[in-house]
């Protein structure tokens, strides 16, 4: 991504859009988040402007993901109410717009998103709700290997064990780990959290 960067910088020249420069700031963003850097994520996002044409578009794509990527950002900064009105915002425009059926990953994305900070803010029922949709889109957009599929099945799995639901949540981890089995090569963004959803299970199934 730096050399990339670097390469855009010496051949974009003047009178070039500045928003032109938004796909790189969305990817050093992403990155960081994977790292676990929100504070690198936010400086980069900050950086995301509006393109030139911004009145004419159906949908303002590149606000909206720095916007989820935000969200992602607040949740790992223990902020989980913004990152629920973002996240939220992000799930409203997308469903407003026009080309939505040309963006269920981004949709995907924030309903995940939307999930997981309602989930932090203890309501599991509502969180249910908004992470079922990340998982029925990813899995209309995703191979049937894709950790990105297995992120929200974690997510979907998670608010089942709180609400009670150990059979359902059970069958998701399953389908998870599978997922994990056929991707050997996934960072620990992907690996910890279902280690440690794995773990909850066990516990829980040890107590019956």
């Amino acid at each position: 991504l730096d050399e990339a960067w670097r390469l855009w910088q010496a051949t974009s020249g003047e009178g070039v859009d500045a928003a032109a420069s938004n796909r790189y700031r969305l990817e050093q963003a992403r990155l960081a988040l994977a790292r676990g850097d929100a504070s690198a994520a936010e400086a980069a996002l900050v950086q995301v402007v509006a393109p030139a044409n911004a009145a004419l578009l159906p949908l303002q794509l590149d606000q909206a993901y720095a916007d989820v990527l935000l969200a992602h950002a607040r949740l790992q900064q223990q902020r989980p109410a913004d990152a629920a009105a973002l996240a939220q915002r992000v799930v409203a425009a997308v469903r407003a717009s026009p080309v939505r059926a040309r963006f269920a990953r981004l949709e995907a994305e924030a309903s995940l998103r939307l999930g997981q900070a309602l989930l932090r803010r203890g309501d599991a029922r509502a969180a249910r709700a908004a992470l079922e949709q990340a998982v029925a889109l990813r899995q209309a957009s995703e191979a049937p290997s894709s950790p990105w599929l297995a992120e929200a099945q974690v997510a979907l799995a998670q608010s089942l064990l709180e609400l009670g639901d150990v059979k359902a949540a059970r069958v998701l981890i399953d389908k998870a780990q599978a997922i994990h089995a056929a991707n050997v090569e996934l960072g620990e963004h992907f690996k910890a959290p279902l280690a440690r959803l794995s773990q909850r299970l066990s516990q829980r199934l040890a107590q019956r």
